[in-house]
């Protein structure tokens, strides 16, 4: 039986994924292909899925985007910005 892939953009550590990666059928064989793709291994903003893909979890890092940082907004500049808009529009575009 091929496995279901899953990607996980943005991953991190891979906890928000894990329930996939420990999944398995009643004689033990693992149900999915999951797919960290998280730095340094994978930048998302260059990343191709494969075809088939099954699910995809994305979790951009919300450092340069959350309002409970608002009051840094200023100090850090556009860059930061534009960073994290390019990260959330590549896992859009991977979506």
């Amino acid at each position: 039986m091929e496995r279901k892939i899953i990607i996980d953009l943005c991953a991190g550590s891979g906890a928000w994924s894990r329930p996939y990666q420990e999944a398995r059928d009643s004689y033990g064989n693992a149900l999915y292909d999951v797919r960290l793709i998280t730095l340094p291994e994978y930048d998302v903003r260059t990343y191709v899925p494969p075809d088939n893909v099954y699910g995809i979890l994305a979790a951009p890092p919300c450092t340069h985007l959350s309002s409970s940082g608002a009051r840094w907004f200023k100090g850090k500049g556009n860059e930061a910005l534009l960073e994290a808009l390019s990260i959330v529009d590549a896992c859009l575009r991977i979506i």
